[in-house]
């Protein structure tokens, strides 16, 4: 027969049992914060996306500790470094294709060393394209600027020069002038147009014996053409003939290569005629 309880007793026992239903057990107690935090000496395992940072600083037990990873610090360096390169070479394409308005040049020339020459020359060569613009549009000023940072980066730039020589002579710069044509001609010995004019350069400021050792300097050259030889030597021989060197100027002139060339008859006539020869001068017209 069941004993019954009494009532203090069976408030006890509901007591006991809500307790024990509400405590937890041993297994889902939490551990003490000091032994999830790993201890000074061992080195932190990082997983996902961390395991690509250079440095990690985590809590261990004997305070704040950094780790460095030295594969992952030169990768983000290295990185860090052709950012920047990439980031500074476009500001500067952005600047001379936006700012200064440069057309012609490309971005690859210019984040690519070994084409930084290339690079530089397509700037000079628009800077000097501006320049003719500029000329037409009669802003003279503009364009002498313009023409001299094209020659700075492309110092061989035929129409440039030119265009440069004619500001210093319409600016009476005649000097200037003239060093800006002849100390390129080393260069274009080859190009007529651009030797007709140094040496009308010359002529005009009556430099005959600079046209003599100009000529005689070109002449050496064994690639010259044969359009460039004659001018040349017809060069030589009118400086010799102003000089009054008469004996020279024949010996030039009796070179196969413009001997037979009106220019080269119409200056012996001269000579022949200055010497007291008229009707030897005529002949040698006709």
């Amino acid at each position: 027969m069941p004993i019954k309880g009494t009532p203090i007793t069976d408030s006890i026992s509901k007591e006991l049992l809500t307790r024990s239903s509400t405590t937890p057990s041993i297994s889902h107690v939490p551990r003490p914060l000091e032994n999830r935090i790993p201890d000074s000496t061992a080195m932190k395992v990082l997983v996902s996306w961390k395991r690509w940072l250079p440095i990690y600083v985590y809590r261990a037990r004997s305070g704040w500790k950094m780790q460095a990873f030295p594969l992952q610090m030169t990768i983000w360096t290295l990185l860090l470094l052709v950012s920047a390169y990439l980031g500074a070479g476009t500001a500067l394409f952005l600047n001379d294709t936006h700012r200064h308005n440069l057309a012609g040049i490309s971005w690859f020339d210019r984040i690519y060393p070994p084409n930084w020459d290339e690079y530089r020359e397509a700037r000079g060569d628009s800077y000097i394209t501006q320049a003719q613009d500029s000329i037409e549009s009669g802003d003279f000023s503009k364009s002498f600027h313009q023409v001299r940072a094209g020659l700075a980066r492309s110092p061989h730039h035929l129409d440039g020069r030119l265009l440069l020589a004619d500001l210093y002579q319409a600016m009476g710069l005649g000097d200037l002038a003239l060093n800006t044509l002849v100390e390129c001609t080393k260069y274009h010995f080859n190009e007529t147009p651009y030797l007709s004019r140094a040496i009308q350069v010359l002529f005009s400021q009556q430099r005959d014996s600079e046209i003599v050792k100009l000529c005689d300097s070109l002449l050496s050259n064994g690639e010259l053409s044969s359009k460039s030889e004659q001018l040349l030597r017809i060069a030589k021989a009118n400086a010799l003939f102003f000089r009054g060197n008469f004996d020279q100027t024949e010996d030039t002139l009796s070179d196969e290569h413009i001997s037979k060339l009106p220019e080269s008859r119409l200056l012996q006539a001269k000579i022949e005629w200055d010497r007291g020869f008229p009707e030897l001068a005529l002949a040698l017209i006709k």
